[in-house]
């Protein structure tokens, strides 16, 4: 039973618990102060927060439809490199060469 929380967490689970930790530390303290300062420009702007409410429900559809599409297109490029991932490519000449003359040198 494997869950996607399960895939997406597994692989790192047993490094750098102390940056992650650090770093969601660092971005909630830096969300909190924009979200302060945000407030205190809108006060001194006399601007009321309904009308930006009306706003963001205006660009709410547009701004799900290009996370939708970031995330499509973060899908397929993954893919893409899975399957580079096992391809075999040829060897160019100078490659082969040098092997072979490693090949040589340690059978003598």
């Amino acid at each position: 039973m494997n869950s996607f929380y399960s895939k997406l967490y597994d692989p790192v689970k047993d490094r750098r618990y102390g940056m992650l930790f650090l770093i969601t530390v660092v971005i909630s303290i830096c969300l909190y102060a924009l979200g302060l300062l945000a407030d205190g420009i809108l006060d001194r702007l006399n601007i009321e927060k309904s009308d930006l409410k009306d706003g963001f429900r205006q660009a709410l559809p547009g701004i799900l439809i290009l996370t939708v599409a970031l995330i499509w297109r973060g899908s397929r490029r993954n893919r893409a490199r899975k399957k580079e991932k096992f391809q075999r490519r040829e060897l160019s000449r100078e490659e082969i060469r040098k092997a072979r003359s490693k090949l040589v040198k340690t059978k003598n």
